[in-house]
């Protein structure tokens, strides 16, 4: 009785699937392959219990298309692990080029340029976490190597993957465009706001001018 609810092609047979397919992006986004695979194996198991006889005979009345899909779904999973690897990559290039310039920005005197390196390596280990997730925080190269179990995941279980992408990403990068695109007027609103309260602060010449002062008021020690 109760399985007659979920028969093959039924709204309950659809609704449990549906049901599944989201647990699965869900998992995929978390990028828990254990989960990954459980879910999977539920969506398979249930879609064998409940319309057994109907998938077989599918698989049997087209069987060339049945062989077919399995190299199709492997290449566009290839295709899709490569091009989701190169947004990661592209995201840790990104948070790369924003250190390295907010480092640049920093006064480092009369250091030498190796110095400066120096520094730079130090300021890049510091702040590189590169998890095995699409998650880390990366700052230098990541390394395939260090990536293998989601490569994989996002191959094996592309359909997902694509699903959750094209649904956060766009929307995300959307955000960013119109921040991008606003951040001059927002910073105009706020000079505008403290142009009064600034003009009591020493201007880059007056600061260059002030340390001069200070500097030659020194005692000699030499």
């Amino acid at each position: 009785m109760i399985l007659s609810l979920f028969a093959f092609g039924s709204v309950g047979f659809w609704a449990v699937l549906i049901l599944l397919w989201a647990v699965m992006t869900v998992v995929v986004e978390l990028e828990k392959g254990w989960g990954a695979t459980l879910t999977l194996g539920a969506m398979v198991g249930f879609a064998l219990l409940i319309g057994k006889s109907d998938v077989l005979s599918f698989v049997g009345n087209h069987w060339v298309l049945a062989l077919a899909a399995i190299p199709i779904y492997l290449t566009i999973g290839t295709g899709w692990g490569i091009g989701k690897w190169g947004w990661l990559v592209g995201k840790a290039r990104g948070r790369h080029d924003d250190m390295r310039e907010e480092f640049d920005r920093e006064d480092h005197g009369n250091a030498s340029v190796l110095a400066v390196k120096a520094s730079w390596e130090t300021r890049l280990a510091s702040a590189h976490i590169c998890a095995t997730t699409s998650h880390c925080n990366c700052t230098k190269r990541p390394l395939v190597r260090q990536h293998k179990a989601l490569i994989l995941m996002w191959m094996s279980c592309w359909p997902w993957s694509f699903v959750w992408t094209m649904l956060k990403d766009p929307i995300r990068e959307a955000f960013i465009y119109i921040r991008e695109k606003t951040s001059a007027l927002m910073d105009s609103m706020s000079k505008r706001a403290f142009a009064s309260a600034e003009a009591h602060l020493m201007t880059t010449d007056e600061r260059k001018q002030y340390e001069k002062e200070r500097a030659a008021r020194r005692p000699n020690n030499d």
